[in-house]
C-alpha cells in the first residue's frame, strides 16, 4: 500500500490508514516493516495490538525463517476513537501507619 510506504513516520497517521490496510489485507497478505527486527521495539507493537483487537491475524517476520504470532501487550486496551491505549499501572496502596 504506497500510502505507508510514502507518509511521514507518524504513528497517529498510520494508526489512522489501518481501516485501509485491514480492507487491504483481508484480499491479499500485507505487510508493515521497518528496521528494528523486534516488534515491541518499535510502533508495530503498537499498530499490531489495534489491528489484533480489530480481529486481524498478525504474525511477526523475524528473519528469513522465522515467524511468531502477534502476542497482544498485557497493558494494551481498546481506546474510544478505535486504536489501543497503554493505561499507566496504578501505583501500589500502602498501608497506613500505625502509630505505637
Amino acid at each position: 500500500m504506497s500510502d505507508w510506504s510514502e507518509a511521514p513516520l507518524d504513528l497517529a497517521h498510520g494508526l489512522a490508514l489501518l481501516p485501509r490496510l485491514l480492507a487491504a489485507a483481508s484480499d491479499a497478505r500485507s505487510a508493515v516493516m521497518c528496521a528494528e527486527r523486534l516488534p515491541e521495539q518499535c510502533q508495530r507493537q503498537i499498530l499490531a495490538d489495534a489491528s489484533s483487537m480489530r480481529g486481524a491475524r498478525v504474525v511477526h517476520v523475524l528473519g528469513a525463517q522465522e515467524t511468531r504470532p502477534h502476542r497482544l501487550h498485557a497493558a494494551a486496551r481498546p481506546a474510544v476513537d478505535g486504536g489501543v491505549e497503554y493505561p499507566a499501572p496504578q501505583p501500589r496502596q500502602l498501608a497506613p501507619f500505625a502509630a505505637e
